[in-house]
């Protein structure tokens, strides 16, 4: 949503028309919550009944609509989903290229999160728990592992990384040339 207007150099005509830089960027991030979670609620839904239905299917353990954690894990996926745009949004206004952003956002929801059990003691474990992306996708997990954060507990986790990388992101696009 802002690394490609870098790229393009068309940055400098959106902070013509609109010179406000912190109206720019809230507006983005508006448009992208507005486009993400409807999105994010829709791909969450379909996934659990495709989930569901497989392994019904297999004869497995699986859950219905109205067990509890049904909706927690579909309301919570796309709300996920949702803060993880908003992650790259941040990321993006503050490194203003695509390539390093998605480079970061690769490594941090991904990367990470697959090193974790291998990361020595205390460490590893404090990864495993308090990780932004790990802990916000507790939300999405129909098992709870009590050594883990709760899935509510876990994605404010996730917003307040996500609130503070907005925060960086503000500044640094209200202080740096486009």
């Amino acid at each position: 949503m802002i690394t490609s207007e870098y790229g393009a150099r068309t940055i400098v005509s959106t902070l013509t028309a609109v010179p406000h830089r912190a109206r720019v960027l809230a507006a983005k991030a508006t448009v992208l919550v507005a486009v993400v979670l409807p999105v994010g609620l829709l791909v969450s839904f379909s996934g659990f009944l495709v989930g569901q239905a497989a392994l019904a299917g297999a004869d497995a353990p699986h859950l219905g609509l109205s067990d509890p954690q049904a909706l927690r894990g579909i309301v919570g996926g796309g709300l996920y989903l949702t803060l993880a745009g908003l992650f790259g949004l941040a990321i993006g206004a503050v490194i203003r290229s695509t390539t390093a952003t998605v480079t970061t956002l690769f490594g941090a929801l991904l990367i990470v999160q697959a090193f974790a059990p291998a990361l020595p003691g205390a460490l590893g474990d404090w990864v495993a728990t308090y990780w932004p992306p790990l802990a916000g996708g507790q939300i999405i997990t129909g098992y709870r592992d009590p050594a883990l954060l709760a899935p509510w507990p876990g994605l404010a986790v996730m917003a307040g990384c996500v609130a503070a990388l907005l925060t960086a992101a503000f500044i640094v696009f209200r202080k740096r040339d486009a």
